[in-house]
């Protein structure tokens, strides 16, 4: 009994070695690297650029596959049955690659690989300000409360790693050291600006080194001490019978006070932070309410005009 036990467990083990001797991975240089691409090779141009799939180990025979990645069925590579094959360009992206081999009795097949896009994106700038410190006159241009920050970052930040941040249109593209535009030591994806300036940067990617772009349209940050930038909620400088109430509020909103000696406004606007104006009224009860129900949570400007023509201003909360 003890003689049959042991023929037993070396034919097993017999059997788990040839197993391994029939696994076959692909491998390739740039295979995984992007997280968001786990099994799949990102190009770095969608004409001439090319990528090795290899194989982990030797075997006899080998055909390589391929198919789009919508389609279901795999077809031969036409003269491709050797342990290496070199992919890329139209033809091959967005195709999965897959490898068939012999070695001995035994027949393996690889996972897919797919040769993915390529790492291109036109760049993209982010800018955060501080809310209520900011307004928006014209396209790309936005006045900014003195001692206030913002920061403007490269929306694309993981593609495009390597930066130059300029406070002026360059001179040149690419970029030459002595451009007095170029802001000194900014190399990240974002940078913290308090000057007023015209912003903008030149990129590379880390991935494709030679993958590199200038941002397309820039922005213009003018700092000053403008009038918006007086206000605040229940600003303590403006008149207290006109500070909104309730602030925050959710649905109404109200203006007027029993103290005020009028009975209505001849006029009330009301802007978001970019200085858009977002609701109108005319001749408005001083008791009434607003409705701003239909308001998008967030910071609004609130102006008004009374019968004498004296002007009023506060900022309210839309919860």
């Amino acid at each position: 009994m003890k003689k049959i036990t042991v023929l037993v467990l070396l034919f097993i083990f017999s059997i788990t070695i040839n197993a391994q001797d029939c696994v076959v991975t692909i491998k390739s240089p740039r295979l995984g690297v992007w997280d968001f691409a786990p099994k799949g090779v990102v190009l770095c141009n969608e004409t001439t650029d090319t990528e090795l799939l290899s194989l982990s180990d030797n075997f006899d025979t080998y055909q390589w596959y391929k198919k789009y990645f919508t389609d279901t069925t795999f077809e031969p590579v036409q003269g491709a049955t050797s342990s290496t094959l070199l992919a890329g360009g139209l033809d091959d992206m967005l195709h999965h690659f897959k490898v068939v081999v012999t070695k001995g009795a035994c027949t393996a097949e690889s996972e897919m690989v797919l040769i993915d896009g390529f790492a291109y994106a036109i760049p993209s700038i982010v800018a955060e300000f501080e809310v209520g410190a900011y307004e928006n006159p014209d396209a790309g241009v936005y006045n900014v409360c003195n001692g206030t920050k913002v920061q403007l970052s490269n929306f694309f930040d993981v593609l495009y790693g390597k930066h130059i941040w300029y406070n002026d249109y360059p001179s040149t593209i690419p970029p030459v050291k002595e451009d007095p535009a170029i802001i000194p030591d900014e190399r990240g994806a974002s940078i913290t600006v308090t000057e007023s300036g015209t912003y903008g940067f030149y990129a590379c990617t880390e991935y494709c080194p030679n993958n590199c772009e200038v941002l397309e349209s820039f922005i213009t940050l003018n700092f000053g001490d403008w009038d918006f930038c007086t206000l605040g909620v229940d600003d303590p400088t403006l008149e207290k019978h006109v500070a909104p109430h309730p602030n925050p509020t959710t649905n109404l909103l109200f203006l007027g006070g029993k103290d005020m000696g009028i009975s209505l406004f001849n006029e009330i606007n009301i802007f978001d932070m970019t200085g858009k104006k977002i609701k109108s009224f005319t001749n408005h009860g001083i008791m009434n309410p607003i409705d701003v129900s239909d308001l998008s949570s967030g910071a609004y400007i609130i102006m008004a005009k009374d019968q004498n023509a004296n002007h009023y201003k506060n900022r309210f909360i839309k919860r």
